[in-house]
C-alpha cells in the first residue's frame, strides 16, 4: 500500500514535470474590435476585449511578442506558464480606436499584421495611427501588400506581396520587419 502510494506520487510528480516542460503558448489572434450589428467570427466587442485583457492582467499572465516567443524556442529556454502572445490581423482602424487604449492601459505588447496597400482604404489604419501605436510600443509585421491568398496567385504576385510589403513597412516604420502573417 505504501509502495503503491509512493509509485503513484512519483508518477504524478513525473507527469507534472513533463507537462511543465510541454507548456504551449496560446496566441490570441484578433481582427476586429468593434460592436458589430451582426455577430461575426472575426469580431470581438470592445467590452469583451476589455474584459479579456483585464482577465489576463488580473491573473498575472505574461504577454510577449511573437519574436520573443521565437527567441525563447530557438534558445531552448523554459516557457513560463501563463505566457500569451497577442496579435491582430488586417490592420482595422478599430484596432487603434478600441484595442490600443486598452493595451496601453495595461502596458501589454502586441503585434499587428498590416498591409501597406490597405492604409488608403476606409476602415483601415492610417500611417499616423500606425506610427503613434509604434511609438507607444506596439510592433508591426507584414500581412502582404494587399492580402492576396498566396497559394492561389502567381510566383510574381507572391514575391511582390511578401517583399514589397516588407520594403514599404520598413521604410515607413524605420525598423526591420521580420515577421509575416
Amino acid at each position: 500500500s505504501l509502495l503503491a502510494g509512493l509509485l503513484l506520487l512519483s508518477l504524478v510528480v513525473a507527469g507534472a514535470e513533463w507537462l511543465d516542460r510541454r507548456y504551449e503558448v496560446p496566441v490570441l489572434m484578433y481582427h476586429n474590435v468593434e460592436a458589430a450589428a451582426v455577430a461575426q467570427a472575426d469580431t470581438v466587442t470592445p467590452v469583451v476585449f476589455k474584459y479579456q485583457m483585464k482577465f489576463l492582467h488580473d491573473q498575472g499572465f505574461n504577454i510577449i511578442l511573437p519574436q520573443q516567443l521565437a527567441e525563447i524556442i530557438k534558445n531552448r529556454q523554459p516557457l513560463p506558464r501563463k505566457t500569451v502572445v497577442l496579435t491582430f490581423d488586417d490592420g482595422y482602424e478599430n484596432n487603434f480606436t478600441n484595442a490600443f487604449p486598452v493595451l496601453k492601459s495595461y502596458g501589454f505588447p502586441a503585434m499587428l499584421f498590416i498591409s501597406p496597400g490597405f492604409t488608403v482604404k476606409k476602415g483601415f489604419l492610417k500611417w499616423d495611427q500606425i506610427l503613434a501605436m509604434q511609438k507607444a510600443g506596439i510592433t508591426f509585421g507584414s500581412h502582404g501588400m494587399e492580402q492576396a491568398y498566396l497559394p492561389e496567385v502567381s510566383e510574381d504576385v507572391r514575391l511582390w506581396e511578401i517583399f514589397e510589403s516588407k520594403r514599404e513597412l520598413e521604410e515607413k516604420l524605420g525598423r526591420p520587419v521580420e515577421i509575416y502573417s
